[in-house]
């Protein structure tokens, strides 16, 4: 398992993430975490960022996973308002692998 695989699988195993689950990441920047999630936890991904160039990428790279990628600010978004969301991500990374 390569590095950044590692931060990502400890992450999501300290947030207990699990199939079906709600998860909300704020600035999700490239796509990564949000990718991860869905495919290696069975996670539902909603990923937000304010970069456009971010957003589009980050769509390609999620494509046919149960990820949706939104060009928004996270005070923006519903289900930060309501609570519809079983786990909330918030990271920093420079990378777009």
């Amino acid at each position: 398992m390569k590095r950044k695989e590692q931060k990502l699988d400890l992450i999501a195993q300290k947030l207990q993430l699990k199939p079906g689950m709600k998860v909300l990441d704020v600035g999700c920047g490239w796509g990564g975490f949000s990718e991860f999630a869905a495919r290696k936890y069975g996670c539902e991904v909603k990923g937000i960022t304010i970069s456009k160039e971010q957003a589009d990428y980050a769509q390609k790279r999620c494509q046919g996973l149960p990820v949706e990628i939104a060009l928004m600010d996270y005070r923006d978004l519903d289900e930060v308002q309501s609570h519809r969301l079983n786990r909330y991500v918030l990271m920093s990374s420079r990378s777009r692998n």
